[in-house]
């Protein structure tokens, strides 16, 4: 005796009436069983399912690079069923980057907003973080996080690593920018964590210093080193003997050595 019975895709009773499987769930053999296969995590099939490779990705998820139907990442979206790529938000009118949620099923789901670096202000067209502020994340919020102490940023930063060591400081020997020092007379212009640069020499081979934090060479002075003096701008000369001088500057050896003592020219402290 001839039965009739159900195909794959479809199941029920010997004999009939065979219905297809619903909607994800799928069968790959011909008799009276019933649809127990179920289709993986993010994905769906059409009613009437042979098999698992009738199992699509679902709205919001795309095999994009994956064997796996994975979210539409920021900026994305997919709408129905299917394997293919998500698809990027478009512009406005006013060409500003349009944005959307991690998993968008449709381009209504694509608004305006700005980009990191960047914000809106009184829904106004998107404009760059100011100097010295920035902003990691995609919105229309202001940007509210500053720039740490002797750090600033370009306009449009996106991140703290965008905040560079002021004019005047470096991150010659530290994690923090610190200002360069005075002793070895250094400076430096401009935004960044490159090294402090040494002060020059003059054509007489005479130091030049300058403030801590200097900003510029302009700023690097021509003066002595101690134990010496100088005077009307004239070459450094070494302090005469019984005198001495601690600091740098042009300024005269102005302290004596004590009663009964003496120095050797050019001393630079008491204990000489």
């Amino acid at each position: 005796m001839c039965f009739y019975e159900c195909l794959s895709g479809s199941s029920g009773p010997q004999g009939g009436p065979c219905v297809f499987c619903g909607r994800g769930k799928y069968k790959t053999t011909v008799g009276a069983g019933l649809c127990v296969d179920e289709c993986p995590l993010n994905t769906d099939s059409e009613e009437g399912a042979k098999s698992i490779n009738d199992c699509l990705c679902v709205s919001g998820y795309s095999k994009e690079g994956s064997e796996s139907c994975t979210s539409c990442i920021s900026g994305k979206y997919k709408s129905g069923l299917g394997n293919g790529p998500c698809v990027l938000c478009p512009k406005d009118v006013d060409n500003m980057n349009q944005f959307s949620p991690p998993g968008s099923t449709s381009s209504d789901m694509c608004v305006i907003t700005c980009q990191s670096g960047r914000f809106s202000p009184k829904g106004g067209p998107c404009v760059l973080c100011e100097h010295g502020k920035y902003k990691t994340i995609a919105g229309t919020g202001l940007c509210v996080d500053a720039c740490p102490l002797n750090t600033d940023s370009n306009e449009g930063a996106i991140s703290i690593d965008d905040c560079l060591c002021v004019a005047g400081y470096s991150k010659e020997e530290s994690e923090l920018c610190t200002v360069c020092i005075m002793i070895s007379g250094k400076y430096k212009s401009g935004l960044g964590n490159g090294p402090c640069d040494e002060c020059p020499k003059d054509v007489d081979n005479m130091i030049h210093f300058s403030p801590p934090g200097s900003t510029a060479s302009d700023m690097c002075l021509v003066t002595c080193q101690s134990g010496r003096f100088t005077t009307n701008g004239s070459p450094c000369v070494l302090c005469e003997s019984g005198k001495y001088k601690a600091i740098a500057g042009t300024g005269l050896c102005i302290d004596a050595c004590p009663l009964n003592t003496d120095s050797e020219q050019g001393a630079i402290s008491i204990d000489e």
